[in-house]
């Protein structure tokens, strides 16, 4: 039964495309050992209206709280709720840096705040996200006051932020996996273009009967199916007279 090209193009290209693999591989392990240890701790926040500023009721109170979440959101990194994180904590960082290291999210449909933060160890993730989550509450207790004193949105802690041991980044198995893969993808295309390539600067040969050129003799199957196929075209068009009929080829002017 004869070999897939695709078969053959692995047979003969196994050794390359293994390298790469392993190269890949050794490239995901690089990284997980240089890269800095990221931790996640997240806090939840449930906000709630204790009045609207047109009144209404308890459906209205709940339709503004939904809408006052998703307003929140880049409220929390903002430099008046991150400062005094700062100096409660003594990070050397800017509201700027601290920023980047929160993810805020609002919950569609609900009125749940969730604020993440990453640090280089769990316990220092679990302090910001707690401490970010107490700066907010107070801001917002500022923000949304009203005339006789009292907020018109409380914020509530429903989960506080909790000591996670598990790092977020760098993940070994998936790190090594992915550059596991994608060296094995590289292999894969480059010898896929090695074969296109030999194959297209293959030096090409005439046919026995000189009708047809094809490449040059070759392991392949496909080749040789390619001369067979080459010979059994031309013996099909080269004329033919009966057996032991003598005279002059048909192609000429005349019998002799």
């Amino acid at each position: 039964m004869a070999e897939h090209a695709e078969v053959r193009m692995l047979r003969r290209n196994a050794l390359p495309v293994l390298a790469c693999a392993v190269l890949g591989a050794a490239t995901g392990y690089g990284y997980v050992q240089r890269a800095q240890p990221s931790f996640q701790s997240t806090v939840v926040l449930f906000v709630s209206a204790t009045q609207t500023p047109s009144g209404g009721g308890e459906y209205d109170r709940a339709r503004f709280a939904q809408e006052r979440v998703v307003s929140y959101v880049p409220l929390v990194v903002s430099p008046p709720v991150l400062q005094p994180v700062i100096n409660e904590l003594h990070l050397d960082d800017s509201p700027a840096d601290l920023a980047h290291r929160l993810t805020v999210t609002a919950a569609p449909g609900t009125v749940l705040l969730r604020i993440s933060a990453q640090a280089d160890d769990a316990a220092g993730a679990m302090r910001t996200a707690n401490a970010t989550a107490t700066s907010f509450a107070s801001f917002v207790g500022r923000l949304e006051g009203t005339d006789d004193g009292n907020p018109s949105v409380d914020l509530l802690v429903t989960q506080s932020a909790s000591l996670d041991a598990e790092q977020v980044s760098p993940r070994p198995r998936l790190d090594v996996g992915l550059g596991l893969f994608f060296g094995l993808l590289v292999g894969l295309v480059a010898a896929t273009l090695r074969q296109r390539w030999t194959v297209a600067d293959a030096p090409l040969e005439t046919s026995p009967l000189g009708v047809a050129a094809v490449p040059a003799a070759d392991d392949d199957e496909d080749v040789r199916i390619a001369q067979n196929g080459s010979a059994l075209d031309a013996s099909r068009r080269s004329p033919r007279r009966p057996a032991g009929l003598s005279g002059p080829s048909p192609h000429r002017s005349g019998w002799s």
